[in-house]
């Protein structure tokens, strides 16, 4: 009451994280792609993942094409690729994304992507050409109808599929794109812009512990001659299925919202 000795004079405010309520257990790699140059750099374990590859940052590569990096993103920067370019994980090991293409394989790969165009074959992740008895994973647009690839194995016995329901509108905006393999069913999902899964291919079972091919790339892997034309950001890879409340969240994170736990804000502010 006021006038007694227990009377509040004093306003107090209580505070919320700002970051994207997404629990970041499995998560292996996460490219903001906010340098302005430089390598991009693996911010996983920075943002709280425990289960991050150490030694991931990828250095641009421009080879015929270019990579500039700064460019406008979806959320603050993203990296740009012409041509024959990309940006390549030079300090892991081979090893480090045998998850995604070896026996025992679960995983979630998530990126926003701007192309330039939709002339097919362009890739957005890659370790792999597929060449005699290589083992990878590549990830592009397939088609100028804006169909979504994603393959993953070893030559001679490759998993995967194309989209026909989920595809890319146009190459004019930022669309979310996520593939998903899980070993346990054998299923490969792809969706476009937080659409409806789309089972691509069934009862696929990885059979193989062969040494993907090449070091993790964004944008093309240059024996694969699929140039990529666009913009990348907000590349996240993790090694479990993200739940479609998950994804949702990510995909909600156009507004600005990023990954991991973010600074303390006022609570009632929106974030």
């Amino acid at each position: 009451p006021v006038g007694s000795e227990f009377e509040q004079t004093d306003n107090y405010k209580t505070y919320q994280r700002s970051g994207l309520p997404v629990s970041l257990d499995d998560l292996k790699a996460y490219y903001s792609c906010d340098e302005t140059t430089g390598d991009v750099i693996n911010r996983a374990s920075t943002i709280g993942s425990t289960d991050a590859i150490s030694s991931f940052d990828l250095s641009p590569i421009a080879d015929s094409g270019t990579v500039t990096q700064g460019v406008t993103g979806l959320i603050d920067k993203a990296i740009s690729f012409t041509g024959n370019a990309s940006a390549q994980a030079d300090d892991s090991n081979l090893t480090d994304t045998a998850f995604i293409s070896n026996t025992g394989a679960i995983w979630t790969i998530c990126l926003w992507v701007k192309m330039d165009n939709r002339v097919g074959d362009q890739a957005w992740i890659a370790t792999t050409d597929f060449g005699v008895g290589q083992n990878g994973i590549y990830f592009r647009m397939q088609s100028a109808s804006g169909t979504v690839y994603c393959k993953f194995g070893t030559q001679g016995d490759v998993k995967g599929g194309t989209t026909s329901t989920q595809v890319i509108p146009d190459a004019t905006d930022w669309h979310f794109i996520v593939a998903q393999y899980d070993y346990q069913v054998g299923t490969t999902n792809i969706s476009v812009d937080n659409g409806t899964l789309e089972a691509v291919a069934t009862g696929e079972t990885l059979d193989t512990t062969t040494t993907p091919q090449a070091k993790l790339h964004l944008g093309n892997v240059p024996q694969l001659d699929n140039d990529l034309n666009g913009d990348i950001d907000e590349v996240s890879i993790w090694n479990r299925i993200l739940t479609t409340a998950e994804l949702t969240k990510i995909y909600n994170a156009g507004s600005g919202k990023l990954l991991g736990s973010g600074s303390w804000v006022e609570r009632g502010t929106a974030i």
